[in-house]
């Protein structure tokens, strides 16, 4: 039995679709992550482009960013991607540069239907690591 590295061009051909991953077109496959529930929407990305975690992705209209280390088979790249859930605003002496990012405030506990909470006033985000967001300071 073949893998799907080894057909990764009949399977883009026939079930890519147009995607972008940092503003630059591509075409990837994007299926449900199905391994286990959890509260967030991640997807698993496949594609023949060179990606690397903190990857921003455009699908369906949505943003994404790379979370996971990359698989790199031989013909292709594979990585779970979650949805950003906010866009944050960061403000440098008068010049705001707005970022996608995750949220996480709390955590959702699937298997217990609880919310797990951390401490108060805190929120922790993730953002694409470059340039703008090297230059974040706590």
């Amino acid at each position: 039995m073949q893998d799907i590295d080894e057909m990764i061009d009949f399977f883009l051909y026939e079930k890519g679709e147009y995607i972008k991953i940092n503003g630059v077109d591509q075409i990837g496959i994007i299926m449900d992550a199905v391994d286990k529930l959890t509260y967030y929407d991640d997807k698993i990305i496949r594609c023949k482009c060179q990606i690397k975690t903190g990857d921003i992705v455009e699908y369906n209209n949505l943003k994404y960013i790379i979370i996971s280390q990359i698989d790199k088979e031989e013909n292709s790249f594979k990585a779970r991607i979650r949805k950003c859930s906010y866009r944050i605003a960061f403000n440098w002496s008068g010049n705001i540069k707005w970022f996608d990012c995750i949220e996480e405030s709390k955590v959702f506990d699937v298997s217990t239907g609880t919310y797990i909470s951390v401490a108060s006033g805190n929120i922790y985000i993730t953002v694409q690591y470059n340039a703008d967001t090297r230059n974040i300071a706590l």
